[in-house]
């Protein structure tokens, strides 16, 4: 038996220095595709998997060095596993490495084992039962010491060649796209630019190769990566359902009961604000069935076009963005997982939504500000002429009966896809039923779905309903609940027979072409994350800021950042893709990880990209509003900007500075930024004097074309 294990002892330390004589350039250094001038960089030291069971020893010392001998790094590393096993496989990681200078560098690694193992008195099991192979490890040990005393065992050299760029090449992407967004006004367009920069860069400038890369790499793995194509689907059902609940009249049937109470200038703007509140499923729905259904009751109520508009752009933007079921939401979802993944971070990202809402002031307090200014009965800047025009035109209290030009045997105007058909009853609840049911849905599905996946984990363990929430799969549970809303709209439909099977099709199919534009700049926003991520734009950022910006100062800084993107681009979603990739992994880093810092960041993100998309005059929802409330485009934007930029700057100053400084509580700050916007309206708003006018005879559902001129007459659909 002693000289069995003799034998099988020299034949392990036979293996041991087959294992040290690895060839020099069977070593590999994995580099980043981009590296920066002084930016830090990750690097992988990749050694070859061994043969014939030879292992790695136990510790391995590296050194990493420049072209001109000057040392990168270098360090030591214990090569055994968690259980304590030899490995015949290793991966070394190295973090934090500089390069000071930009130009070609050939960096030489080596790595080798100089110390002579430790002795050993306990040997690892393999296998967990050979007792004579563990017997066999420990002889094999001490006669390595007594054969390999202070001798080099193990060397082995790789010479990799890389290209430093400068830092600010970085910042290319994310400008290209925004100067382009604020030249063309075209979002996608300056995604896609903004892309192409990106892959230009790490195609080594390129610009053929970056072009393919960009469709068919970066583009196709945006609809690959991870959940993306969960989220997609989501948002495409929602989609749907939004339009199979417009073209039932849903929408629509909640403004007919918001009728009852117009029956003066300030019911007339409250009832509109609170119906906004109802359709909080989608920023279009809401501009438009509003828009269209309440502005033939202005003339009677003497509220101007422009603050009609106003109502509705700001309440139908500001609401559905923070809805958790909406159009946004899926959007929303999909950029916060993006950054969670990339940080690393196991956070459910619907729920990581939900938690920075109160840190999303600039919305919250828009729309509470739009209410002031209604109960207050009071403007400032260029809306006050607008509500004083609008109270000095003339009474129009004539019938208002439905009538169509022509013969009475005449064709019915042709209904637009989504227009809902008049002659068919109206109900409210085939609105609030099937996206209640989304709602109620989704967060029973997320908490079965928590508690489902705790309970695999720990069969015994005692959880709790936010235990729950925070380890479930919101995407899977939006699909299978916004499916289901989905069902139960158009079942509710057909037995109503208010639309038929085709009918809720087509109506199902405009509803996903309304949000194919947003899905495809969520997609291309995916592709230029990744691309930012790759030339590493935040790393450079934040070595250049460093400490100089403090972490409680960032999110008012990106809430300020996002004002100005937004503002520029137009699109919440655009900014989005643009400020995520920037400030997420910035906050991350400045902050040392602060979980809190990077939700409110996150809120500031989702809060301040709004800013655009209630005021810039290339936002399509600004447009859209001016084209629902029959007010020219000019004339709008100039009359709700004051009131964005005075939210904005509250909302800044109150809020996010002092949270992130953290010198008071959310609601604490929220109470400031209020009585601070009823100051501003009670002391800098004018009082209009409103006449009382009566709407008994006021039809005032139009699903006709809008008008195109101002004056023009316009057939009504009576409800």
């Amino acid at each position: 038996m002693g000289f069995l294990r003799l034998v099988g002892a020299a034949s392990l330390i036979a293996g041991l220095c087959t294992a040290h004589r690895v060839h020099t350039t069977s070593i590999k250094l994995q580099t980043p595709t981009v590296i920066l001038q002084q930016v830090d960089f990750e690097v992988s030291i990749e050694l070859p998997e061994l043969k014939n069971g030879s292992v790695y020893p136990r510790h391995l010392w590296y050194r990493v060095e420049d072209s001109d001998g000057s040392v990168v790094t270098n360090g030591s590393v214990k090569t055994l596993d968690v259980d304590g096993n030899f490995q015949s496989q290793l991966s070394i990681s190295i973090k934090q490495l500089q390069l000071d200078s930009y130009g070609e560098h050939n960096l030489t690694t080596t790595v080798w084992e100089k110390q002579k193992p430790e002795p050993t008195t306990e040997a690892p099991e393999v296998n967990g039962s050979n007792s004579d192979t563990s017997v066999l490890l420990a002889s094999a040990v001490r006669l390595d010491e007594v054969q390999f005393d202070d001798v080099l065992l193990f060397r082995a050299t790789h010479t990799t060649s890389v290209v430093v760029s400068p830092g600010w090449v970085s910042l290319l992407p994310p400008l290209v796209t925004l100067i382009m967004s604020a030249v063309l006004g075209q979002v996608t367009v300056s995604l896609l630019a903004g892309i192409w920069c990106g892959a230009i860069i790490v195609s080594n400038g390129d610009p053929f190769t970056a072009f393919l890369r960009t469709f068919d790499q970066y583009w196709v793995n945006a609809f690959t990566v991870d959940d993306h194509a969960g989220v997609l689907l989501f948002t495409i059902v929602l989609g749907g359902t939004i339009g199979v609940v417009q073209k039932g009249g849903g929408g629509h049937g909640l403004a007919l009961v918001a009728k009852r109470f117009m029956t003066s200038s300030l019911r007339m703007q409250l009832s509109t604000w609170l119906l906004c509140l109802v359709i909080f499923f989608d920023d279009y729905s809401c501009i438009l069935i509003v828009g269209s259904s309440l502005r033939q009751v202005l003339s009677q109520t003497g509220v101007s076009r422009e603050k009609f508009a106003a109502i509705i752009h700001t309440v139908g933007v500001c609401l559905p963005s923070m809805s958790p079921v909406s159009a946004w939401i899926g959007v929303e979802i999909g950029y916060v997982a993006a950054q969670l993944r990339d940080l690393k971070l196991d956070w459910d990202p619907f729920v990581t939504c939900l938690s920075c809402l109160h840190y999303r002031f600039f919305p919250i307090l828009f729309i509470a500000f739009i209410f002031i200014t209604i109960i207050c009965e009071k403007d400032f800047g260029p809306m006050v002429q607008f509500e004083k025009d609008a109270a000095a035109s003339p009474i129009n209290d004539g019938s208002m009966t439905p009538v169509f030009p022509g013969p009475m045997d005449s064709p019915k105007p042709e209904l637009a896809p989504l227009e809902p058909d008049t002659t068919k009853p109206l109900r409210w609840q085939n609105a609030v039923v099937p996206f209640l049911t989304i709602v109620v849905l989704t967060f029973v599905g997320m908490i079965f779905d928590g508690f489902d996946s705790l309970y695999s984990q720990d069969p015994n363990g005692s959880f709790g309903i936010l235990d729950a929430l925070s380890h479930c799969d919101s995407v899977s549970s939006l699909i299978r609940a916004s499916a289901a809303g989905w069902v139960i709209a158009v079942t509710l439909l057909l037995l109503q027979r208010i639309i038929t099977l085709n009918e809720a099709t087509k109506a199902w199919m405009e509803g996903v072409k309304d949000i194919l534009d947003p899905t495809l700049i969520l997609t291309l926003a995916w592709a230029l994350g990744s691309v930012i991520g790759e030339v590493s734009t935040a790393p450079y950022i934040a070595s250049v800021v460093g400490d100089s910006i403090p972490k409680q100062f960032l999110p008012a800084i990106a809430c300020l950042l996002c004002y100005i993107v937004s503002f520029a681009v137009g699109s919440a979603f655009g900014t989005m893709a643009i400020m995520f990739p920037i400030i997420a992994p910035l906050s991350w880093s400045i902050s040392g990880g602060d979980a809190e810092n990077l939700r409110q960041c996150f809120g500031s993100i989702l809060g301040g990209s709004v800013f655009g998309n209630t005021c810039s005059p290339i936002a399509d929802t600004s447009i859209l509003a001016s084209l629902s409330a029959h007010v020219p485009l000019e004339n709008h934007v100039r009359s709700i900007l004051p009131y964005a930029v005075l939210v904005a700057v509250v909302s800044v100053a109150g809020g996010s500075l002092p949270i992130g400084l953290k010198i008071c509580s959310t609601f604490t700050a929220f109470g400031i930024c209020l009585a601070v916007l009823l100051l501003v309206v009670f002391f800098c708003g004018t009082r209009v004097n409103m006449r009382y006018r009566s709407l008994s005879s006021c039809s005032f559902l139009s699903v006709s074309p809008p008008m195109r001129y101002e004056g023009e007459n316009q057939p009504l659909l009576s409800a």
